[in-house]
């Protein structure tokens, strides 16, 4: 079996022992409250080669989509190497 079918098994079948083996020890994760779950507290930084996984808190205030946002939030920033210049090629953030 693919291992992304094995570990969708495992959280199907709520068998967190066999999740757990597929999180390295840096693991994150922002849950849908927005809620960064991690060791650390505040910034991590992670390098893979070529790419730079960058998780933070971060306070911001602006307009977004011709909204007001303001308040604290959780980001998770994913960066790759190429053409020796770093992109970004995701991110996110979540109110937490």
């Amino acid at each position: 079996m693919v291992p992304l079918r094995q570990y969708a098994a495992a959280l199907q079948r709520g068998d967190s022992q066999a999740v757990g083996r597929f999180w390295a020890d840096e693991y994150t994760f922002v849950n849908p409250a927005g809620e960064r779950v991690t060791k650390a507290e505040e910034e991590q930084i992670r390098v893979y080669g070529d790419v730079v996984v960058y998780t933070t808190l971060s306070t911001l205030a602006g307009r977004y989509g011709g909204r007001a946002h303001q308040g604290d939030y959780q980001a998770l920033v994913v960066l790759v190497k190429r053409d020796g210049r770093w992109q970004q090629v995701a991110s996110q953030h979540s109110p937490g």
